[in-house]
């Protein structure tokens, strides 16, 4: 069985990014240039489904994307929405979709000069 999770981390090399499963709330995206052991200490983007990550990947699903910082603590900064599809979307569409969005919001900044941004510039 595919896995939701397995397929999403399949589809990011093709985007510029890398992934790891962040148990049932989905898959930590971060750029190729970000060592995982340090995805979740710097600016990352949460892709998550209304699916179980571990459960097989559906034929339809509604995904969404949002950027977070570290705050330098124990806890994360919502940056906001990056993506939403609003309605069930075939899988392979929405996976695309949410990756392609992570990968414009990651090469709209440079997410390793400390500053990161709002998916609106702010």
């Amino acid at each position: 069985m595919i896995t939701l999770a397995a397929t999403l981390l399949a589809a990011l090399p093709a985007h510029g990014l890398a992934g790891l499963v962040d148990g049932e709330d989905g898959v930590i995206v971060h750029p190729l240039t970000t060592a995982p052991a340090d995805a979740l200490r710097s600016v990352h983007v949460l892709i998550g489904a209304f699916a179980p990550m571990a459960g097989p990947a559906p034929a339809h699903s509604i995904l969404g994307a949002r950027a977070y910082a570290h705050d330098g603590g124990t806890d994360y900064r919502d940056l906001g929405e990056l993506y939403y599809g609003g309605a069930e979307l075939p899988f392979a569409q929405a996976v695309s979709e949410a990756c392609t969005a992570a990968a414009e919001w990651f090469s709209s900044h440079d997410p390793s000069d400390g500053t990161p941004t709002a998916p609106d510039g702010n």
